[in-house]
């Protein structure tokens, strides 16, 4: 007997159930793809997540460090008005930057 008929033959017997499975190993096999996508795509941006990280903290750690070795260099920045509003700037930006970066993150992971 001819292999082929045998298996025509099965197929013909159980046709639901042959189809079922090669749909279900179908999507399995996508489900396990888009994972892994994004797994990737969370692995890439783990690294831009540390330089944001990081590049936000630089200016804290200079105003720190510029407090212990010189104290006096800063006090322009809290006595003038023109100097509340330079804080006031800095501190916008860097709020804007960290919420652009975090959308910019969230668009790399969903899209």
């Amino acid at each position: 007997m001819n292999p082929t008929v045998g298996v025509a033959t099965a197929m013909e017997s159980q046709p639901i159930e042959i189809t079922q499975f090669l749909f279900s190993q179908a999507l399995s096999e996508i489900v396990r793809r888009r994972r892994a996508v994004r797994l990737k795509a969370r692995a890439a941006t783990a690294e831009i997540r540390v330089s944001a990280i990081v590049l936000g903290s630089i200016p804290f750690f200079i105003i720190g460090a510029l407090l212990v070795v010189s104290p006096g260099y800063l006090e322009p920045l809290i006595s003038d008005p023109r100097g509340n509003l330079i804080v006031g700037a800095a501190l916008l930006s860097l709020l804007l930057a960290g919420v652009t970066m975090r959308a910019m993150l969230r668009a790399a992971l969903s899209g």
